[in-house]
């Protein structure tokens, strides 16, 4: 479920999540908006597809807007872009303290405050086309927020203070024209947040079940970041859900890894000792085993990784050649073939042919280009065939 048009920087969810398991999450909001459309009701995902028809027009006029000049229609964009997601605009200072001493003024175009304190503010940048831009050292809040009378216009620094003051939201949300940045105060730290870039997406106009436009509304709107009846919002259930499929998925990485190795490991001992070669009075055996079965393991996983990617260059994936008489493929399929001979159990053709494909990534395979093609993109190699 990626889409070109959403950042997941520095994994807000792992990437595994929001590609293959975060659209079953959200059937039930997609669910309650479905019976609200029903009954003609406003909902996010209705606002976030009308507002392509207000899009264009406003995003000419604010382009044009900077800080110390006219910023009404910049402040319209962000209005319509805010209404769009659910939030009303409602621009005012918040008075707070950072440690009971120090002043801090927040302006805000809008902020949700429910009984049990600040939950989400949103902040006002100038107009960026990508959240690069957006959290760059030369982008500025509109209003910059005030530190015991100094002013904090940064949005990086500004963010990083909103989430320290006495009272601090759960999420910021950064409005700068066509891109909009949500910050949680949990992971805003180590540098991960969520952000989408509303031009790119509205131009698509993917209005499809579970589409770009139907995504960006489920995860950035206030049906999504504000709790409802179950006192938990729905961004927070899809954060814990995405942790517990990452530590799932590490979890079994780490014991198939210790298997793998055992199973190596355990395999060149056999061999050793079927040809009557010396194993237990070797020096360090242990150490060494696991160092070597671990190398050989990582090798795999390179050539997984390097087919999986074939934009890469590094080996020939688009080639019937190697697909079927080099590949990774071709060696899984025979892997889970029962063997009944003593020549097919006891013998090396895995291994064998491993070692050819090794040799074909290191000294084979356009390896007198690798350095060049990692260091001038404009040297790309144009044939696809395997040398």
């Amino acid at each position: 479920m990626s889409f070109p048009s959403i950042t997941n920087n520095q994994e807000f969810f792992s990437d595994h999540y929001l590609e293959a398991i975060i659209a079953n999450d959200l059937k039930g909001l997609r669910s309650d908006w479905d019976t609200r459309e029903h009954g003609d009701e406003y909902t996010p995902r209705r606002g976030v597809r009308t507002l392509r028809t207000p899009f264009d027009k406003l995003k000419q006029d604010a382009e044009a807007a900077t800080v110390g000049r006219d910023l009404e229609p910049l402040q319209g964009l962000h209005d319509a872009i805010l209404s769009a997601l659910g939030f009303e605009p409602a621009r005012h200072t918040i008075e707070t303290a950072r440690g009971e001493v120090v002043q801090v003024a927040v302006p805000v175009a809008h902020a949700t405050t429910l009984p049990t304190g600040l939950r989400l503010v949103a902040l006002e940048a100038v107009y960026a086309t990508s959240s690069d831009e957006a959290l760059g050292p030369d982008s500025r809040l509109i209003e910059p927020l005030m530190l015991d009378g100094s002013e904090i216009a940064e949005p990086t620094k500004a963010i990083s203070l909103a989430f320290t003051v006495d009272d601090p939201p759960r999420h910021v949300l950064l409005v700068a024209g066509a891109t909009v940045v949500l910050c949680a105060r949990d992971s805003w730290p180590e540098g991960r947040y969520l952000a989408v870039d509303l031009d790119l997406a509205l131009g698509r106009n993917d209005t499809k079940a579970q589409g770009e436009l139907d995504t960006i509304a489920a995860l950035f709107s206030r049906d999504a970041l504000v709790p409802g009846e179950t006192g938990e919002a729905i961004i927070d259930e899809l954060g814990a859900s995405s942790l517990k499929q990452a530590v799932g998925v590490s979890a079994d990485l780490r014991d198939g890894v210790r298997r793998s190795v055992e199973d190596v490991a355990n395999e060149i001992v056999n061999q050793r000792l079927a040809k009557n070669l010396r194993v237990y009075n070797e020096p360090d055996v242990a150490r060494r085993l696991t160092r070597e079965s671990l190398r050989f393991l990582y090798r795999i996983l390179f050539l997984l990784y390097a087919e999986a990617r074939p934009d890469l260059g590094i080996v020939p994936t688009l080639g019937e050649g190697y697909r079927d008489g080099y590949g990774l493929d071709r060696l899984r399929e025979l892997a889970l073939t029962e063997l009944t001979t003593d020549h097919a159990i006891n013998g090396t053709h895995l291994h064998d042919s491993l070692d050819i494909l090794f040799e074909l990534v290191n000294d084979g395979y356009h390896h007198e280009f690798a350095q060049q093609q990692f260091t001038e993109s404009g040297d790309a190699i144009d044939d696809t065939g395997l040398i």
